[in-house]
């Protein structure tokens, strides 16, 4: 079986947490990839942007296993600088997804009741003095997540539960089921890999000292918090008329 992950500092630190034959069978795929991929590959798993069962209603997902936080640290922050009273375009940098689109549409709306325009970005050389969206390890580069927004303080604030950020899905239901099991307790060995300094190495030592003091936010078992944040995160969608039908999520 193959486990599709996208690629970032947390799905690492859960990758270094896994017994090795898990390991082995691991691809990195772009977030806004998996779910396709999950389709094609029937015989997978992989951890796919919450908001993208808004167009993959099918898949099933994990009630156990996800990526979610509950304050400032997380895989996506925003640098707004504030120079007007209701900024118009946000640029959208490193692993985008649906929900780094949607999420931020949604968040304008809410703070600055604007309708933001996004616009989807491959380097950051233009990006100077203008409000960007960043997903992924570009964060954590030149330490950069010291003067953002992170959005996962923000969605908590906004749904007052975590900010699920990925699922585990497939459209195979008994490999969601089997996994759950296998991994059952990987929690204890996360939280000690990163205590221990036994995780990504190519952070900064201001990065992982900041990783270290805040992992106790990151979540990668599920309890019933994360699965009410799942539903109240999809449904942001509809109540800003997104979508015209709150997703069910099927639930293994």
């Amino acid at each position: 079986m193959t486990y599709f992950f996208p690629e970032n500092i947390f799905t690492k630190i859960i990758i270094g947490s896994l017994p090795v034959e898990f390991r082995k069978n691991v691809k990195f795929l772009p977030g806004s990839l998996i779910a396709p991929r999950l389709k094609e590959d029937q015989k997978s798993v992989g951890l796919i942007p919450t908001t993208d069962l808004i167009q993959h209603k099918e898949l099933f997902v994990s009630h156990s296993f996800g990526i979610s936080f509950e304050e400032s640290l997380c895989n996506t922050y925003l640098y707004y600088f504030g120079n007007e009273n209701k900024p118009k375009d946000l640029y959208l940098l490193g692993d985008i997804s649906s929900l780094e689109v949607i999420l931020s549409k949604i968040f304008f709306k809410e703070i600055y009741a604007t309708d933001i325009e996004v616009h989807i970005v491959t380097d950051n050389l233009d990006l100077k003095g203008k409000n960007t969206l960043i997903s992924g390890d570009v964060n954590f580069q030149e330490d950069a997540y010291k003067v953002g927004i992170s959005l996962a303080e923000e969605m908590v604030e906004l749904l007052s539960y975590p900010f699920v950020n990925y699922l585990l899905a497939s459209v195979d239901g008994s490999l969601i089921d089997n996994f759950n099991k296998e991994i059952k307790g990987i929690s204890s060995t996360v939280y000690s890999n990163v205590e221990n300094n036994n995780f990504v190495q190519y952070l900064s030592s201001p990065a992982k000292e900041y990783v270290k003091d805040n992992i106790s936010s990151f979540v990668c078992e599920f309890d019933d918090k994360d699965i009410e944040g799942t539903k109240q995160l999809l449904r942001l969608p509809y109540y800003h008329g997104v979508i015209h039908e709150i997703i069910e999520v099927k639930f293994v």
